[in-house]
């Protein structure tokens, strides 16, 4: 990707990819941004397993280089046949309740879950979490994803609360864990806390994408048997 734009200068090319990070010409002129473009791009680039490389020149432009390795395939690509039972469409149908603990990876995590097209609401800890659901409307909220390891309250304590609520629909809302460990102990004490689902950090987010799809297939097909 290249542009012939302001540029960036040296001084800034050695953290342009740290979050809330912005060059001091754009912020002078006026231009919108939050400084976590780069970092999110960055961060998808790397759990594809390529790298970018920039190169820049002050009042000329910049010149962005992305290189992922990818397979390539045996025989050509089936594509869907359009009659799966869950036709998922994401798009301002489903909010998130995303329960995280360290700021910079709920701002990361929550523009990427945007750009899934859910609509998110955050959380800082578990605590906040069990007051949310307990206060929001049934089937307000699609989904949950927890941390595990919170202050205050952790995932697991908080799982166990929304699992005890009274109203029935806000008690079976779908829970997925998202944890920093990836051991069968962990799965375990996940589903003994009443988490639907489990998938570890570094978050793979195509993997999270078809685990929130199975989740909330699971949840329609469960609603629609109890009728």
């Amino acid at each position: 990707i290249e542009d012939n734009g302001v540029g960036i200068s040296e001084e800034f090319q050695a953290h342009m990819f740290d979050a809330f990070e912005r060059e001091k010409n754009t912020t002078a002129s006026g231009i919108a941004g939050t400084g976590l473009g780069l970092t999110i791009a960055k961060n998808i680039i790397n759990m594809m397993g390529g790298t970018i490389e920039v190169f820049s020149q002050v009042g000329k432009g910049s010149r962005f280089t992305v290189t992922i390795s990818l397979r390539i395939l045996d025989k050509p690509f089936a594509p869907a046949s359009g009659n799966s039972p869950f036709s998922f469409n994401a798009s301002g149908t489903y909010k998130i309740l995303l329960v995280e603990d360290n700021e910079l990876n709920l701002e990361i995590e929550t523009e990427l879950i945007k750009e899934m097209g859910f609509i998110v609401d955050t959380a800082m800890d578990g605590s906040v979490a069990v007051d949310k659901i307990s206060h929001s409307r049934p089937g307000e909220y699609s989904l949950v994803l927890m941390d595990i390891q919170m202050p205050v309250m952790d995932g697991y304590e908080a799982a166990k609360a929304i699992r005890g609520l009274k109203d029935p629909i806000l008690r079976a809302i779908p829970i997925i864990a998202v944890s920093s460990n990836a051991f069968e102990e962990d799965r375990r004490r996940s589903r003994e806390s009443g988490m639907d689902a489990h998938i570890a950090k570094p978050v793979d987010y195509p993997e999270l994408l078809d685990l929130i799809e199975k989740t909330l297939h699971q949840k329609r097909t469960s609603d629609m048997s109890v009728l």
